[in-house]
């Protein structure tokens, strides 16, 4: 059984169980069928972070990097301490699950969240919810942002990208998300076309344009905004890089035409920061499947 066969099994058996949430969510059943997914051969005490004590813990979809991936990204580049709950312990997922049903919120109980990526100040009660919010919140208080208003561009240079991949993900479901993509794969085809000849290099454009911008300002810097890594790079580079797994023939072709040069080059540069490439040689990266960015061949190639 391939790794997308999985991670697909996976995700309808929580879509199901999400739906059965809107009743009482009984804690004593599994949200989704833990020893399937042991099929996937993770390692849990290998997944789990080396770093001891850890100050955030994120709630997220297991198997799949998804949205939480910008969060773990973040906090790989801030280097602080983090656990990834639903993939480092068996019944993270009822944790998860627990957290967003109607029936748990109850005083003086954690501030509600409607939908993961989640993150956990284990300092408060406090759950942060809504992926740009909780990397504005990470950019201030783990130095992944600047300090002058400089910090505005790094939050909307962030949200143009997660535009993008709101995007991506609408290429495979553009009717509903509730659906399969086999439900639409006539629209999707449809979008595909649209998405490649115009999105991509709309989007991609725009973030080399950044890049020239802030090289003009500092010179020698690697990074979008400013002379230090922010959240805004992580995001670029992770879109950058789903994009770049979703429609490998595409964008493929725009490296072989030279095409965004020197957005290409700062992508390089960056995955070979010791940082990001230790993190990506590890088992915290997790595969990408059936998550945000999926690879369709017929939707990375023109129809006749």
């Amino acid at each position: 059984m391939s790794l997308r066969t999985i991670q697909r099994r996976l995700a309808a058996q929580i879509h199901t169980q999400l739906r059965q949430a809107n009743t009482k969510f009984n804690h004593n059943r599994s949200a989704y069928n833990y020893t399937t997914s042991r099929t996937l051969n993770y390692n849990m005490a290998t997944l789990q972070s080396t770093k001891s004590d850890p100050k955030y813990e994120l709630l997220y979809w297991p198997a799949m990097p998804g949205r939480g991936e910008y969060i773990r990204l973040a906090l790989e580049a801030a280097g602080v301490p983090y656990k990834d709950t639903t993939n480092e312990s068996k019944d993270g997922i009822s944790e998860l699950i627990g957290v967003i049903s109607r029936d748990t919120i109850l005083a003086p109980a954690e501030s509600p969240a409607l939908a993961p990526p989640i993150l956990r100040l284990q300092s408060s009660k406090i759950l942060l919810s809504q992926t740009p919010n909780i990397l504005l919140y990470l950019g201030e208080n783990e130095g992944l942002s600047p300090k002058d208003e400089t910090k505005y561009l790094v939050h909307q240079y962030t949200l143009t990208a997660l535009d993008l991949c709101n995007e991506a993900h609408n290429v495979h479901h553009p009717v509903a998300v509730s659906l399969y993509y086999e439900d639409q794969k006539p629209e999707a085809l449809r979008f595909a076309k649209e998405f490649r000849s115009l999105r991509i290099p709309k989007f991609f454009g725009f973030f080399e344009k950044i890049i020239k911008y802030n090289k003009s300002l500092h010179p020698q810097s690697k990074y979008l905004v400013g002379e230090k890594v922010t959240y805004a790079d992580t995001t670029v580079w992770q879109v950058v890089d789903g994009v770049s797994y979703a429609f490998p023939k595409k964008v493929g072709e725009l490296r072989e035409e030279k095409a965004f040069e020197e957005l290409f080059k700062w992508y390089d540069a960056l995955k070979e920061e010791e940082w990001l490439k230790s993190y990506l040689e590890s088992k915290r990266r997790l595969p990408y499947a059936m998550g945000i960015f999926r690879h369709y061949e017929e939707l990375d190639v023109d129809q006749e």
